[in-house]
């Protein structure tokens, strides 16, 4: 191979790789359904548990509350002092500094009566101010988003429940993403390194003509 031939073919790989680094990128991402259903569960395969207990349960029949959704979390564990759920420091993250971030996850109420029954979910990830989530037993599953620019620090995920009587905030599908560039970036990258290799493919169809 020419090295004319070899340059080409390198420019046009760039550009697909440009085109591919469109795709958000997933950091992490948990559900749950291979934890073991225990209340007061301390088993985490990504998770510490502190300031308190978390229940594990859901399906299959293991106080199944909002069925269909496999298992998920009580953010009050059953010794009625509701838990600190934190990443392990091992997935520790550095957000870098201009960097696009996503964190996502579900989050119902207890499910069990009680309408007056309010809790305060305090969300924490990285850089992102302190979130906080209100939510009172009948919430149903609820999809929350939250997205930020990185500063460079570094850190993980943390859920802290508010709570003492035994029954929490149903937590599911926790999933950080990095979000590569703004879509106009790439597109105008795209754009413009797309139209180069057609120019290329024509110099070359030319050349042999």
């Amino acid at each position: 191979m020419n090295t004319g031939k070899a340059g080409f073919l390198s420019f046009c790989a760039i550009v697909a790789l440009a085109n591919a680094a469109k795709a958000d990128i997933v950091m992490f991402s948990d559900n749950f359904n291979t934890e073991t259903l225990v209340l007061n569960y301390t088993g985490f395969a990504n998770w510490d548990v502190s300031d308190g207990t978390v229940d594990l349960i859901g399906a299959p029949s293991f106080f199944d509350l909002i069925p269909g959704h496999g298992r998920y979390v009580d953010l009050d564990g059953s010794t009625g002092n509701a838990g600190t759920m934190t990443t392990k420091p091992s997935l520790g993250w550095t957000f870098s500094t201009g960097q696009r971030y996503r964190l996502e996850f579900d989050l119902a109420g207890n499910q069990r009566g009680g309408a007056v029954d309010t809790v305060v979910l305090s969300v924490a990830v990285g850089n992102l101010a302190p979130q906080s989530i209100m939510s009172n037993s009948n919430t149903p599953l609820t999809h929350y988003i939250f997205e930020w620019i990185g500063n460079g620090s570094t850190g993980g995920i943390s859920f802290a429940a508010a709570g003492g009587d035994n029954v929490g905030q149903l937590l599911d599908n926790v999933q950080l993403t990095m979000i590569p560039l703004p879509p106009a970036a790439w597109a105008g990258l795209g754009s413009l390194a797309g139209v180069a290799c057609i120019g290329a493919i024509r110099r070359r169809k030319n050349a042999t003509i």
